[in-house]
């Protein structure tokens, strides 16, 4: 209940759209970020959970070999997520979604090694 009244009050009042790179004279192939009520529900869920799953890494998994580089690719996966919820055109979404790519293909592969 708290986690709903908390977005209610940040997402009211915030809101809009924020360019930070702007490739062309055309709006469409701008980078940008959306940022209204229903991203910053999905933003709230993806960082309550990656906080639980930093508290995980850390707790039963700080014994492992080369523990910095996994938590180095779980926190790029984490960032690749709220890039993806943030995505407003598709140009930032593919862009979002190759760096999840990429940062799942590293966490798979962290046992392999």
């Amino acid at each position: 209940m708290l986690y709903l009244a908390f977005i209610l009050i940040i997402g009211f009042g915030v809101g809009g759209w924020f360019t930070w790179c702007q490739l062309s004279e055309m709006e469409r192939y701008s980078i940008s970020l959306r940022l209204d009520l229903l991203t910053q529900v999905f933003l709230s869920l993806v960082v309550v959970v990656s906080c639980r799953v930093l508290c995980y890494i850390g707790y039963y998994i700080n014994k492992e070999f080369n523990f910095g580089y996994y938590s180095l690719v779980i926190f790029c996966f984490m960032l690749s997520m709220i890039a993806l919820c943030l995505a407003r055109n598709p140009i930032s979404l593919i862009l979002a979604w190759e760096r999840l790519g990429v940062s799942s293909f590293f966490i798979i592969n962290y046992y392999q090694a």
